[in-house]
Parts: C-alpha cells; structure tokens; sequence
C-alpha cells in the first residue's frame, strides 16, 4: 500500500513540475531572442520586487507553454540575471529591477509598464502582442485558422473583407479608453470559439479615422459583421455569450426556408418577413440575406418558393417580400432587389419592423428610445398576478385606439412617431435598464406612484424634449384600465406639451393636500395679482418716460416780467 502511494506521490510531483523560464545570457539572446517574439524580464536576484514576481513570471512561462505559443506564433518568455550578465542589461539600458522588454528578432518593441503585474494583466498584454506582431499563417480554405482576433489595416481591410463575398467577418471597431478593454477581452474569447469557422478582425480607428467614418462609427467600441458583399450592426449585449448566440445566428442562413409544413412558426414572432420567389437569383438573395443580417436581432426572416405558401400570400407578382406582423401584411413595393436597391430595401424594413406593440430588449431600445420618437412605455414584471399577456393586449387597445385619433395631430409641429412598447423590470438587461430607468424614476415620482408595478405602470416619454407623463389629463396615475383617458393624453403630448405641463404643475398642487377649490381660487387669486402688478408697473412707467421724453415746448412755463 505505502509503495503504491509513494509511486502515486512520485509520478504526481513528475507531471506538475514545470519548465523554468528560458534564461539568457549574450550569446542565447543573439541566438534565440534574434528569431521571433521575446517577453523578457531583466531582474536580480537580491531584488525585493523581483523575488516577489517570480512565481508570477514562471506562471506566465507556464501558460504560455501550456497555449503552445512557442510552436504556433513563435512567441517566448525569458529572464536575464543583470547580476551575471551586466554587460547585456546595460546594452539594454535597464536601470531598475525589474523590467520588462518586449523584442521582435532581437530589437526592442514595446516597454512593458510595471504597474499592472498581476498574471491575468501579463497575460491580456501576451496575447495583444501576439495578435499585433505574430506572423499568422491563413489557410485560404479555413477562416480563423488560429482562432485569433486579425488586426486589419485598410488594404487587409479592401482584400479581404470588402471585396470579398465569400468570406465572413465579424469586426471590432476600436479608438482609446478603459470603455473597450472588457469587449476586447470578450471579443478574443469569442473569436477562439469559432477557431476554424468564422473570421474575427480589428480595426483600430485612430489611423483609420475615414474607414470608420465611411461605414458610420459613431461610437467605440462597435460591431459590424460583414457577409455577402453587406454589414450589419451588432446591437446586443457585449458579453460572451451574447456574442456567441448572435454569431450562430447569422454565420448560418440567415433565410430558413418556410413552407406548408412549417409555416405556424409564424406565429411564434412578433414580426416576420418571407422573400417569396420562384428563380432562385443568386443577387436578389444576396440583397435579402444582407437585410436579414441586418435585422435578425428583431425580425424573423425566411424564403419561400413553395406554390402553397406563395398561393397562402397572395403575392401580387414574385419575386416578392411581405411583412407579417399583428395579423397584417405588408408588401414591399418593388419586385427588384438587385445590389443596388438593397439600401431603399432595408429603409423599408425598418420603417415598418415595429409590431404594434413591442417588448423593449438591448436589440431594439436605441432603436426605439431616440429624440425623434414618443414612446408610451407599459411596466411588467414576473409577479404571479401579472400574466404579461395582458398588458400586451391592454397596450394593443391603446394603440388601436391612438390609430384611430392620431388625425387630430397629423402634421402638428409637435408631432413624432409614437412607440408602443412593454418592458419586463424582472428581466430587462443593463442596456435598457441604463437607458430608460430613469425616464421611468422622474414619470413615476411626478405621479407620485410606485415607479415599477407589475400591475402595469405607465409612462409616455417624449425623449428628444427629455419630458416623462405618468398622469394623465385628469391629474390621474396612468393605467391601460383607461385607454381613452391615456390616448388622450398621448395626443395632449404631441399637439400641446405645455399646456400639459402646467396642467401637471397645478394637479401635483392639488396632490399634495390643497381643497380642489381653494388651489383653484388661490391660483386664480396669484394671476390676478400679478396681472394687477404687470398693469401697474407699465401705467407707471408710461407715465415716467412721458414726463421725462416729451417735447419742451409742450410745458407750461410762468414767466413773471418787471414793471
């Protein structure tokens, strides 16, 4: 038994000892430092500082061992003892210990800042470098061979991702700041789950300035996946995860094909969209799958070209594509969908993507929650007693109804395109919570109400005006037990904000424990004051510069003469 346990014992000590650190000394580092990538610590041994950064520096050598970087990018780690080898740390200029150098076939290229020396810290720098300076060889016939994140400069860029149809990419669109140091260590683990499968690129645009205009970055970090001669904006989370779902997504085909057999799956999307067809056009197909990239996040997309399904639509004529959403459908009005008419296409699509009433996710709420929009917002939650269908339907009945009014403010200078939306506080995200909370804090606190309820809380936000309602009209909290009452309101919004507001001042007075008559009077009573005080105050001053401007001739003047 003791046998078997010291062999155990023996074996175990075997396999976890590691290899020490390449040490290097004049000759070594011409020899080897001369050929490839070295990250390399000038240290000595009597150094405090050192002796404390050891074990971190062997648990770099080890990882980077453990990732076969040596093989595969031809990427070292090594240590050179300035105790020993005096003459090479002075070639190198070290003056204090330790110091990190980064060399590139034996000249320096980067100065490792001390700073950060925790292993996760070394190991993000590692693999920035390798990403920077490594040599990558592609396979022409496999994408991401490495599973690396390729960083792009404008020829890259031009070869092989904008004149290319073939290929697939999701690019990482970066500038300065903290705010893309999380997404960039996201974005490479995510490019080494789809090693072999789908290309991952950067693009850096400090030197790329008028690249990153011309597709329209307006903001870093950004995602853009480029596929079939088309891009599409990313709009999700910046998690791992996240990332990975919508790659899956759109990597694959993003048109299913729908048929009679299939066609109840429908149902299970707020809004759909079927390119209904007869020959298959390898560009007409390309145009709808770039669209369908474009939305996939919001819309679900599929072909057709089965005559049940094309006699079930109706088309008009084929090719075609219809929108599905709220029981309606809604042609496209063209029968083209060349290269060129993918923009006008696209346009469409987000003209009439919004279903009647939508569920606000991280996919759409920029979308929706932008200064030219008025958004009427329902709050739902997981509470028992709040089946979220039924704010759905009580939100459906607004909307119709506002349908029905909306005439009233057509063309009104106030007017603006009205939203619909629900929004589970059980299970919003960051993104939405960060952008709407408070919209939802200020409505609710005006209304004196709890600001989330799974009864269904209601706020109408004019958000380029940055004004929240949560009463409506009639100084009342709004609910979807009163849908006129709310439409009404809503039209209020868009024709005559003001007179709102100062309808909400006065009601927040009455709120606040004033008899409804007496507020009223004492309103009255203050108007008429400082309208008595206004007519004052100009009598008096007309009568002021009457007598200090008018004509001398005009005044009576008593002259007495002498006898």
């Amino acid at each position: 038994m003791v046998h078997w346990l010291t062999l155990a014992l023996a074996l175990w000590s075997v396999a976890c000892v590691c290899a020490e650190v390449q040490s290097l000394d004049s000759e070594s580092f011409r020899e080897l430092a001369g050929n490839g990538i070295w990250f390399v610590e000038h240290f000595a041994p009597w150094c405090p500082h050192c002796q404390h950064f050891a074990p971190t520096w062997q648990q770099l050598g080890d990882y980077v061992s453990s990732q076969k970087y040596e093989k595969t990018y031809n990427f070292h780690v090594g240590k050179i003892d300035c105790m020993v080898q005096g003459d090479l740390c002075n070639s190198h200029g070290i003056k204090s210990f330790p110091t990190l150098f980064l060399y590139k076939n034996g000249e320096k290229i980067d100065d490792y800042n001390l700073r950060d020396r925790t292993f996760d810290a070394l190991k993000k720098y590692v693999e920035e470098q390798i990403e920077k300076h490594a040599p990558i060889e592609d396979d022409p016939n496999v994408p991401n061979p490495m599973g690396m994140v390729k960083i792009l400069n404008l020829d890259m860029f031009r070869s092989q991702v904008y004149d290319s149809l073939s290929n697939q990419w999701f690019l990482e669109y970066v500038g300065e700041g903290k705010a893309s140091t999380t997404l960039e260590e996201n974005f490479r683990e995510v490019a080494k789950r789809f090693k072999g499968k789908l290309n991952f690129g950067k693009i850096d645009c400090r030197p790329l300035r008028d690249l990153c205009i011309e597709y329209g970055v307006t903001r870093l970090p950004t995602l853009k996946y480029f596929a079939d001669g088309g891009v599409a904006d990313y709009t999700g989370e910046m998690d791992v995860q996240s990332m990975v779902d919508y790659v899956n997504k759109v990597s694959k085909d993003p048109l299913p094909t729908l048929e009679a057999t299939n066609i109840d799956d429908l149902q299970k999307h707020d809004v759909s969209m079927i390119y209904l067809y007869e020959d298959d056009d390898e560009e007409y197909m390309r145009t709808v799958k770039n669209a369908a990239r474009s939305f996939a996040q919001e819309i679900a997309f599929y072909k057709s070209n089965d005559p049940a399904v094309i006699k079930q639509f109706d088309a008009p004529s084929l090719p075609s594509a219809v929108l599905v959403k709220d029981g309606k459908r809604i042609f496209y009005p063209s029968h083209f969908f060349k290269n060129d008419d993918k923009i006008v296409f696209k346009a469409w699509i987000k003209k009439h993507k919004f279903a009647d009433v939508v569920r606000l996710q991280t996919e759409n709420v920029a979308d929706i929650w932008r200064s030219d929009r008025v958004v009427v917002l329902a709050v739902t939650s997981d509470h028992p007693s709040d089946p979220n269908q039924h704010i759905i339907v009580g939100m459906k009945a607004v909307a119709d109804l506002y349908n029905q009014k909306q005439h009233i403010v057509y063309g009104a200078p106030h007017a603006k395109q009205v939203i619909f939306s629900v929004v589970n506080v059980d299970k919003w995200t960051p993104k939405v919570r960060d952008t709407i909370e408070d919209a939802l804090l200020a409505g609710a606190k005006a209304a004196n109400i709890p600001p989330y309820s799974h009864e269904g809380t209601v706020i109408i936000a004019d958000v380029g005006a940055d004004r929240f309602f949560a009463v409506d009209s009639h100084g009342r909290p709004m609910d979807l037990t009163n849908p006129e009452a709310l439409v009404n309101t809503l039209l209020l919004v868009q024709s005559d904000p003001m007179r709102l507001r100062l309808y909400h001042a006065f009601s927040r007075s009455l709120r606040s424990g004033m008899h409804h008559k007496k507020s009223w009077l004492l309103g009255l009573s203050i108007v008429a004051g400082l309208g008595c005080a206004y007519w004052h105050f100009r009598v008096k001053k007309r009568t002021t510069m009457y007598e200090k401007y008018r004509p001398m001739e005009s005044v009576a003047v008593n002259v007495e003469h002498d006898d």
